[in-house]
């Protein structure tokens, strides 16, 4: 028998296995969903129903805050269906479901990200009202390929600008030195070109997703210094057998120096270390110079995610 029901902690092997069938190469474990329920503050707003046949989940849907860009009255929603089963109307009943948990609360917009090639859940966000806001552009670096020769000179140049590139491994004795990284990264964060105000995580939260997380190596976490004050960094986060970039930036006084570039040259090194074949990042259309950037090291297009927006306002 179908029911619409609320999702459970014992659901999460089967929701994991749903999630990584319908996101397009993307792995979803039981163990991220354990650490996300673990992370999420219990203020924080937050329903997952799943369609469940006998024991068997069909699909989801969820809805909570962005850790991004919350505010108040808007709302993140994903509804996913097994692939197996789309096209049956699951996904417009798990849909319908959510908006009864939602409505109640007044919310003033309801985002939903989608992969721009997936042309069944682009319809269904629009057919329901949404519409398209902005969209981040997906692309991969394939390591063993990559030709270290065209970047020779490039820390030598770096350095003579009084920069040096360092591992947060190396800085591992410096004192206070995940809370100096952690300002860096606020500062940085709140320069990205993003199409709307982001939020911001306090230490504890920075400390708890970021550099507590499995994902994360200290080996992978290049920072610039200069006069001893972290002026930038890149950061890659391991992904199952690849590694995503989650943050790129130069502090603004230091930019057109190159030293961004280094940052992500040593971030391939990195990945040639330790046998990694691929490196994945993501960017806003609206951030040219990141683009740009990647162009130039060889990233090759991998699609796009939108941004779709229903207001209710």
């Amino acid at each position: 028998m179908l029911t619409v029901r609320s999702a459970s902690s014992a659901d999460f092997p089967a929701l994991a296995a749903l999630l990584t069938a319908e996101k397009f190469g993307d792995t979803t474990t039981t163990d991220d969903l354990r650490r996300e329920e673990a992370l999420r503050a219990p203020s924080d707003f937050f329903r997952r129903l799943v369609l469940d046949d006998d024991g068997r989940l069909l699909g989801t849907a969820e809805a909570g805050f962005d850790p991004m860009s919350h505010r108040p009255g808007k709302f993140k929603v994903n509804v996913r269906v097994h692939p197996a089963e789309q096209g049956r109307g699951f996904g417009r009943a798990l849909y319908e479901a959510l908006l009864t948990e939602l409505l109640p609360l007044h919310p003033e917009e309801l985002h939903v990200d989608v992969r721009a090639t997936h042309g069944r859940a682009v319809r269904f966000a629009r057919d329901r009202g949404f519409l398209e806001m902005w969209r981040r552009l997906d692309s991969v670096l394939d390591t063993p390929s990559f030709d270290f020769a065209r970047f020779e000179g490039l820390e030598a140049r770096v350095r003579n600008a009084g920069v040096e590139v360092v591992s947060l491994a190396d800085l591992a004795k410096v004192p206070n030195v995940e809370r100096r990284l952690y300002d860096l990264n606020t500062s940085l964060w709140h320069d990205v070109p993003y199409p709307e105000p982001l939020g911001t995580w306090t230490f504890e939260q920075f400390q708890a997703e970021t550099l507590k997380a499995p994902s994360f190596d200290p080996r992978a976490c290049l920072v610039a210094v200069k006069d001893d004050d972290l002026v930038g960094y890149s950061l890659l986060l391991r992904s199952g057998e690849r590694l995503q970039t989650d943050m790129t930036g130069v502090r603004r006084d230091l930019r057109g120096r190159n030293v961004a570039t280094l940052l992500k040259v040593r971030g391939v090194r990195y990945a040639r270390d330790v046998d990694v074949s691929e490196i994945r990042t993501t960017n806003d259309t609206t951030n040219v110079p990141m683009l740009a950037l990647n162009a130039k090291l060889g990233f090759r297009p991998l699609g796009s995610t939108i941004r779709f927006v229903r207001s209710y306002r």
